[in-house]
């Protein structure tokens, strides 16, 4: 990676992380209203924003959020950004058979929710997808590129979580920043095998990460047990990043390779 990415990389990342904790910590320090949690996800595109108008003008600027227009998939593709959508949907569905506790949404509500999810989540993938992702890429392999993102997505959203833990759940707590950090590494993982696959879509990339959003929305479970929700998905998500790494390999994660 030339030094100018890395540095970049690093500018971004401290940036985006800088916006998000000094909006997420406070509120956690009850110093300032949780009303005000949106805020600290405007960290990755205010980041990837300022950065790109800095380094590129709006040449670069146009190309960042142009990603976001770009939807020249073959159908297929369309079907497989619902991968997390169904590695969720199993992770209910054996839950509940353990369980015996099921509550799902209509699909009606969860098609609204992924609407209004994929409109929000444009304020995520367009600093971690769109400016970090493709400068990883220049250097490391599609996974190496997914497992650092993944990891560093995950500490950033910490805060995120310790605000709006789950109500109910046993303690230790720290057991679901566990489980969260490795759902966001092979979350990280997917997103990018159908970014790489669709001629690097932002568009398709922020779909893919919604059908997970909009998903586990529409699930309510009993929290005394959420832990075992966590890590059943955990496990299948795993087995799903494994399955594309085996089929696709680690290099791109493309067939396009």
């Amino acid at each position: 990676m030339a030094a100018d990415k890395k540095v970049q990389l690093i500018q971004f990342f401290m940036i985006a992380f800088a916006i998000a904790w000094a909006v997420w910590i406070p509120i956690y320090l009850e110093l300032i209203p949780e009303a005000l949690v949106p805020l600290g996800f405007l960290g990755p595109i205010a980041s990837a924003t300022v950065l790109t108008i800095r380094d590129s003008g709006k040449k670069g600027l146009k190309e960042l959020y142009g990603g976001l227009i770009r939807f020249n998939a073959k159908p297929k593709w369309f079907l497989a950004l619902l991968t997390p959508a169904i590695v969720v949907s199993l992770t209910h569905l054996i839950f509940s058979a353990r369980f015996g506790y099921n509550s799902f949404l209509g699909i009606d509500k969860i098609i609204i929710n992924y609407v209004i999810i994929s409109i929000f989540l444009i304020l995520e993938e367009v600093g971690w997808r769109g400016y970090a992702l493709p400068r990883l890429l220049t250097s490391k392999t599609a996974l190496n590129a997914s497992l650092i993102l993944g990891l560093i997505w995950a500490i950033w959203h910490f805060p995120f979580w310790t605000i709006v833990p789950i109500e109910g759940a046993p303690e230790p707590f720290y057991i679901f920043y566990i489980t969260g950090t490795l759902g966001a590494i092979a979350m990280a993982v997917i997103i990018t095998w159908i970014y790489n696959n669709t001629k690097q879509s932002l568009a398709m990339a922020t779909m893919c990460h919604a059908s997970f959003n909009a998903t586990i929305g529409a699930i309510t479970f009993d929290k005394s047990v959420a832990i075992y929700h966590n890590l059943i998905f955990v496990v299948l998500a795993i087995s799903t990043m494994t399955l594309l790494i085996f089929l696709f390999g680690s290099k791109s994660l493309s067939s396009n390779s």
